[in-house]
């Protein structure tokens, strides 16, 4: 009996880590891709998004539009164990406990002259906790008017607009969306008085003046020479989520970051928090509040995903006319750290 114990959970925990894995190397290497196309100021993404509408796309195509989206996010073929990833990630990304707030959605917009198939919304509701809604497209302001109100509601008025509806063609049938919020409080928080400007290094080693936050305490904390930064976890107020801060060695980050982006394929964030001790330290966090808008089909295209892209794309499992295809994939971004805690909130839709 303790053998049976002992194995079974071993394997819960092998299974656990290989979705880890799995998640870390497709979010490294759209950030890595994300880094070489976006060279200059800041840079703020969110991979997790990115990745759940990407899964939901490749459950509704056949042939090398499936075959690619697997292979870039090395997916399994096995639809009981993508069902475990998916459960797993949605788990981690939906909870609300002493503090913490985090909250994923998704939804298929669906233009009242397109029929879905059934076994498709079924996937979308049992495998990704998603629905489908129907819009009239024509009718543009209609349709932006309800998908915003659906945006603004799920990010707690974070972000007010979808990042597709600026510029929807006349002939859109579908819009797929995920939207992401997060609300964090420290748990241990920053004293406002002693919230301080000092400089704060860009590329060019120019000193940019900002708002510094101020905190000692036991934090865990290691200097990782294979990547040449420190390292602090700063946890939040639930116990179970922190945030993980890097700081390099160098002062040419924009060279820093490209090499980052590379080391961390071989270097996970796993070994990485392995490597991390409970340490007395001064931890000096900018206090700062940025939004960005991302165009992120090139960066898609840059990791290997072209199908989709393509008017002769194969998304025959989604509808029965398959003569659709994506021509735009773009996320809005926001996130803040102040003395309190974090607030981050993302949109992403194809």
């Amino acid at each position: 009996m303790n053998t049976f114990v002992y194995k079974k959970c071993n394997l819960i925990f092998q299974t656990k880590l290989n979705i880890k894995n799995r998640n870390n190397f497709f979010n490294t290497y759209f950030s890595q891709a994300l880094i070489k196309k976006y060279k200059n100021g800041n840079l703020i993404a969110a991979p997790a998004s990115i990745q759940v509408l990407l899964t939901m796309l490749m459950e509704g195509a056949n042939g090398n539009t499936r075959s690619e989206i697997i292979s870039v996010l090395r997916l399994p073929e096995d639809q009981s164990y993508r069902e475990r990833l998916m459960q797993y990630i949605l788990t981690s990304l939906n909870k609300n406990e002493n503090g913490t707030e985090v909250d994923l959605n998704t939804r298929l917009w669906v233009d009242k002259t397109v029929r879905i198939l059934d076994t498709y919304k079924n996937i979308l509701r049992s495998s990704f906790q998603g629905d489908v809604e129907t819009v009239n497209f024509a009718e543009k302001q209609s349709a932006a008017h309800h998908i915003n109100e659906w945006v603004r509601r799920v990010t707690r008025n974070a972000i007010s607009s979808a990042s597709l509806l600026n510029d929807v063609p006349p002939d859109t049938h579908l819009m797929l969306t995920s939207v992401i919020y997060f609300k964090g409080r420290w748990l241990k928080s920053f004293d406002t008085a002693k919230t301080k400007l000092q400089c704060f290094y860009i590329p060019n080693g120019e000193c940019r003046k900002t708002y510094f936050m101020k905190h000692e305490s036991f934090y865990r904390y290691a200097y990782i020479a294979s990547i040449e930064a420190h390292v602090v976890e700063i946890p939040y107020s639930d116990g179970k989520t922190s945030m993980l801060t890097l700081m390099p060695n160098s002062r040419e980050k924009d060279l820093y970051l490209r090499i980052l982006s590379e080391d961390l394929v071989t270097i996970p964030v796993s070994v990485i928090l392995a490597n991390l001790r409970l340490q007395d330290i001064t931890v000096h966090l900018p206090k700062f509040n940025i939004e960005n808008n991302l165009d992120l089909i090139p960066t898609l295209q840059y990791l290997g995903i072209e199908d989709i892209f393509q008017p002769n794309t194969n998304l025959t499992k989604l509808i029965s006319n398959s003569s659709i295809h994506v021509t735009s994939i773009l996320q809005n971004i926001k996130l803040e750290i102040d003395e309190e805690g974090t607030l981050a909130a993302a949109d992403t839709g194809f």
